[in-house]
C-alpha cells in the first residue's frame, strides 16, 4: 500500500540481504577450493573420503526427497479426510496419525525430523 516502504524493503531485503546470503551459502565451497588447491595452482587428487562424503551427500538428498513426498502424500491425505468428514458431518472421525495431525510412520517413524536431519547430514558430509 506504500510504495516508499516497499521500494525500501525490496532494496533492503530482496537486493542486499538475499545477495549476502547467497554469498555466505557459496563461501564454504570457496574455502574447500583454496583447501584443495596448492599454492602453484594444481590440485589434491582424490581419496577415499571424498567418494564416502560424495556418496553419502547423495543418499542424503535422496532421503530428503523421500521425506517430503512422503509428507506430501500424509498432508494431501489428511485434509481430504477432514473435508470428507465436514462433507458427512462428522460421521467419519479421523484416526491414527490422521487424528494426531503428524505423520509417524514410514521414515517419519525412525527419525522425526528427517528433512533437518538429512540437511544437517548433508553439510557434515560437506566438511568431510
Amino acid at each position: 500500500k506504500n510504495p516508499t516502504a516497499w521500494h525500501l524493503f525490496n532494496f533492503g531485503f530482496i537486493s542486499l540481504y538475499q545477495n549476502l546470503l547467497l554469498l555466505w551459502i557459496a563461501c564454504p565451497s570457496l574455502v574447500a577450493y583454496t583447501a584443495a588447491s596448492k599454492c602453484d595452482g594444481t590440485t589434491k587428487n582424490l581419496v577415499l573420503l571424498d567418494y564416502i562424503a560424495t556418496i553419502l551427500c547423495l543418499l542424503f538428498v535422496v532421503m530428503e526427497s523421500i521425506a517430503d513426498n512422503q509428507q506430501y502424500e500424509f498432508q494431501t491425505e489428511k485434509y481430504r479426510r477432514r473435508r470428507q468428514q465436514k462433507n458427512t458431518n462428522g460421521s467419519q472421525e479421523l484416526n491414527g496419525e490422521y487424528l494426531d495431525g503428524f505423520k509417524s510412520t514410514g521414515i517419519f517413524g525412525i527419525v522425526r525430523k528427517p528433512n533437518y536431519a538429512a540437511e544437517q547430514s548433508i553439510w557434515i558430509c560437506f566438511y568431510l
